[in-house]
């Protein structure tokens, strides 16, 4: 444990590869750098972290291309309070590799955050409430000329965790979005290119992690674009007395009234893990939805052979729905294996 005012320094070096066989232009490499450095008080800690992401094509024909994501981050956090700030920017974008993403490319990103997390007396009319969170996040996308894309401010004014372990959260959600071309938010249902600002609101609730038994639900509602949007998420979650097996069912279903039109969109999820080991898991994960019509599967097996090294198996399935029969008919799309080593070198 660090002392009153000591200082920790981590530097971070990943390399890292995308190498699909049959799109050798679509090969992609790089090297990742972190520089961290926090600051251990009485009050709390001080985290400055920079990061940088390079990377080249290095097979096909644009051999000489590259893209470049770097920022630094600042932020400070106790029990009581904490803060952050955050600035990044990436290139523009070379096409996205098959494994992972960029994020939002060729733009510059702000976002600022602060955080009010007092616990009440326990001798008080709420000793019921273990902690309470008033948070407040604001973000900014702009291009590299320094244009407007979209802004986001959250603001959570109730967010209570009780002493059950429970929880529940109300949030306020404002938006700017600016859009250069017409954005096909369902098939057939275009939003016109422009200007829009809309106000988005959530309701949570959970109950505790530490229950066999747990339950979510989460609601969006309130304005979307030009109309309005009500997007629901549920989930149920079982896990046995000795922890081995979990079982998982998730539902969200999205109910949107446009001017240019109005859609529905679910999608379901069920997931099944087993441990017979800390060391080793088998997790299974199915899900459909009905926008693209496709039944997924992904099946993994993570064996731990120390901490920091680790294999993973992972057998991935999918299967397309056919619309033009009346009876659920489903013919395979995709069959996938992959094996994943992780090998952490430490001195």
């Amino acid at each position: 444990m660090a002392s009153e005012g000591s200082y920790q320094r981590l530097i971070g070096v990943r390399v890292y590869a995308d190498l699909p066989l049959r799109q050798r232009n679509r090969q992609v490499g790089g090297v990742s750098f972190q520089l961290a450095t926090c600051h251990f008080g009485g009050s709390g800690d001080l985290l400055f972290r920079r990061f940088d992401d390079l990377a080249r094509i290095f097979f096909g024909s644009n051999f000489n291309a590259g893209f470049f994501r770097g920022g630094v981050f600042l932020g400070s956090g106790s029990h009581l309070s904490d803060f952050h700030v955050q600035l990044g920017q990436s290139s523009l974008n070379l096409g996205q590799p098959l494994l992972g993403f960029l994020p939002r490319p060729g733009t510059r990103q702000t976002d600022l955050g602060c955080a009010y997390q007092p616990r009440p007396s326990k001798d008080g009319p709420f000793s019921w409430i273990r902690q309470e969170f008033f948070e407040n996040e604001y973000s900014r996308v702009t291009d590299s000329r320094g244009l407007l894309e979209s802004w986001e401010y959250f603001m959570a004014p109730i967010n209570v965790r009780m002493e059950t372990g429970d929880r529940f959260e109300f949030n306020w959600n404002p938006h700017g979005e600016t859009l250069l071309a017409p954005f096909e938010v369902s098939p057939g249902v275009i939003i016109p290119a422009g200007d829009y600002t809309f106000t988005r609101w959530r309701f949570e609730a959970q109950t505790s992690a530490h229950r066999p038994l747990q339950f979510g639900t989460t609601t969006w509602f309130g304005q979307f674009y030009n109309g309005h949007l009500t997007q629901q998420e549920n989930y149920l979650k079982w896990t046995s007395p000795k922890g081995r097996v979990q079982i998982e069912l998730d539902t969200q279903n999205d109910f949107a009234h446009m001017p240019e039109g109005n859609f529905v969109q679910k999608l379901w999820q069920a997931q099944v893990a087993y441990a017979w080991n800390p060391n080793l898991i088998l997790t299974s994960f199915i899900q459909y939805d009905t926008d693209s019509q496709n039944v997924g599967t992904n099946t993994r097996l993570r064996w731990t052979i120390k901490p920091g090294n680790d294999l993973f198996i992972v057998w991935n399935r999918g299967w397309q729905r056919l619309l033009t029969r009346p009876d659920l008919s489903l013919v395979p799309q995709t069959d996938l294996i992959a094996v994943k080593l992780r090998w952490t070198f430490r001195r």
